[in-house]
């Protein structure tokens, strides 16, 4: 049992210092890289006349074409680079404006709809109220037909009363 736990670490172990080993030379080629395309200009220059003094035409234009190319390169990946921060600057941008645009059209429906309720609020209640008092003159004018057919009529029987 000690043994099988004893060489799971081993591995463990192993697996480890192979990964730091293989993360560090990516980390190595990766900084080596930078600081081979990243050479400065007055460091280019030395190199230059380095080769200049050495007499080798050929040899300091086929560098000045490496050195311009590897430039120009590293301005088109950081073009690149720009291109890509710009555009998801700009497509955060356009999400946060939609964003606020659909809000402030919600916010704007939702005050229209509560003027609109109010509105349709207060049409009911008159609308309620105005055939509410319809009603209630509809019954008077009832009433007083049949009062005045009564008063007709009462006053019909008196004269054939009257007559007989």
């Amino acid at each position: 049992m000690e043994a099988i736990a004893q060489s799971e670490d081993l591995v463990y172990k192993v697996s480890g210092e192979k990964l730091i080993a293989k993360y560090y030379y990516k980390w190595r080629r990766q900084y080596l890289k930078r600081t081979q395309c990243c050479l400065g200009q007055s460091k280019a220059l030395r190199a230059m006349l380095k080769i200049i003094k050495k007499d080798r035409k050929a040899e300091l234009m086929r560098a000045f074409l490496i050195w311009k190319d590897k430039n120009r390169l590293f301005k088109i990946k950081q073009d690149k680079i720009r291109k890509r921060i710009y555009r998801l600057y700009f497509n955060k941008l356009n999400e946060a404006y939609m964003r606020w645009k659909t809000w402030s059209d919600e916010l704007e429906w939702q005050c229209r709809m509560q003027l609109l309720a109010k509105e349709i609020a207060t049409k009911q209640w008159k609308t309620h109220i105005y055939h509410d008092h319809k009603i209630r003159v509809m019954d008077m004018k009832r009433r007083k037909l049949n009062r005045k057919f009564l008063y007709w009529k009462a006053w019909k029987d008196y004269i054939k009363k009257k007559k007989f």
